[in-house]
């Protein structure tokens, strides 16, 4: 799945690492998982962790950068 690239993923762990210094690309993806609902294009993101504040985080900046890299893939798609 494309979101888990290093493309995606490299530089929202980077914004994630300016809070928690101990989440890097590694870190990110291996605690990581996404899935797909069947037959949809709807996303299930999770991300483990023992600190839940820290999870809220995670996917929060998660969902802001795959947000990003999909306004971007539709803007380049139009032009």
């Amino acid at each position: 799945i494309v979101l888990r690239s290093p493309q995606i993923l490299a530089p929202i762990a980077k914004q994630i690492s300016t809070r928690y210094p101990e989440i890097d690309y590694g870190t990110l993806a291996s605690n990581l998982k996404i899935s797909r609902f069947a037959d949809t294009k709807i996303l299930q993101v999770s991300y483990e962790d023992s600190d839940p504040q820290r999870i809220q985080f995670v996917l929060e900046q998660l969902a802001k950068g795959f947000l990003k890299y999909s306004l971007q893939e539709r803007q380049t798609n139009l032009q």
